[in-house]
């Protein structure tokens, strides 16, 4: 089966075309092509080292497979093409991959399992504007009532010049174990019980903490705030779910899902004050 990131790209010399030989710097340029429908990808200097989307998924895929020689954990890993995300004419994409075995349990929800599983995301963006760049962090899953959120912890930068199978390998193996130290740090918050008083405290430091930094609009703030009765209500009054509640808000809104820096900002936001609590 073809999967939707799997497409050849065709580069065309923008100085090669003479009705832009006028522009000037056209000639330091060059213009990318999806070669499966002739849909422009992007324009990028020369010196961009073209990576497809599909060499990094293979890519990814070998790496994870030199992993599992030495680490069967690794072993079941779940790569969803039906929620792979794209934009721009596929020019951007981000694609999540799931380590099925890799689940550790935070704490209990009216005796569920609070489950967090490990997860690499590949983020690839053809026109310049991001780089290969692989997210590192844990997929939330609460059986109660089927939330899924993602924490992000850490990622990968990589040129594409300098990209290789054992890098990739030897980078989310010790990324791996930055997320375990992670789970440590998460399971304290899920023991730290808040009152209603210590959570309007948390608020009012997190609106704080936004003015001084100006980074977040408002009104999602007051959004979060608005949702948050009804988490704490089915998840209980913690640390770990005030914490989640960043996750739980840039993952479900679908207008914040689709800004990856706003999602950034109010996940960073909610870290500091949680750090500091």
């Amino acid at each position: 089966m073809k999967m939707p990131w799997d497409f050849s790209i065709k580069e065309i010399d923008l100085s090669t075309i003479s009705e832009l030989n006028n522009i000037k710097g056209i000639e330091k340029d060059k213009l990318l092509i999806n070669s499966d429908d002739n849909t422009r990808l992007g324009i990028v200097s020369k010196e961009f080292s073209t990576f497809s989307h599909k060499e990094a998924v293979q890519q990814t895929i070998e790496a994870i497979n030199e992993i599992t020689k030495t680490n069967s954990r690794f072993k079941n890993f779940q790569i969803n093409p039906d929620n792979v995300f794209f934009r721009n004419n596929k020019s951007f994409m981000k694609l999540d991959i799931d380590f099925t075995d890799l689940g550790f349990e935070i704490g209990k929800i009216r005796k569920v399992g609070d489950i967090v599983n490990f997860r690499t995301t590949i983020v690839n963006a053809l026109d310049g504007t991001s780089r290969l760049k692989w997210k590192i962090g844990g997929l939330r899953l609460i059986c109660l009532n089927g939330l899924m959120t993602f924490q992000e912890v850490d990622s990968l930068n990589f040129v594409h010049k300098s990209l290789d199978v054992p890098s990739i390998s030897e980078a989310i193996l010790n990324k791996f174990e930055i997320f375990q130290k992670f789970i440590s740090d998460w399971k304290e918050l899920s023991k730290k019980e808040l009152t209603q008083e210590e959570t309007k405290r948390l608020f009012e430091k997190l609106k704080k903490e936004n003015e001084k930094k100006n980074k977040v609009a408002e009104r999602n703030i007051d959004n979060i705030i608005n949702l948050s009765e009804e988490v704490f209500e089915k998840e209980g009054r913690t640390l770990w779910t005030f914490y989640n509640l960043a996750s739980n808000y840039t993952t479900h809104n679908e207008k914040v899902a689709r800004s990856f820096n706003l999602q950034t900002q109010i996940n960073r936001l909610f870290d500091d004050v949680v750090k500091a609590a």
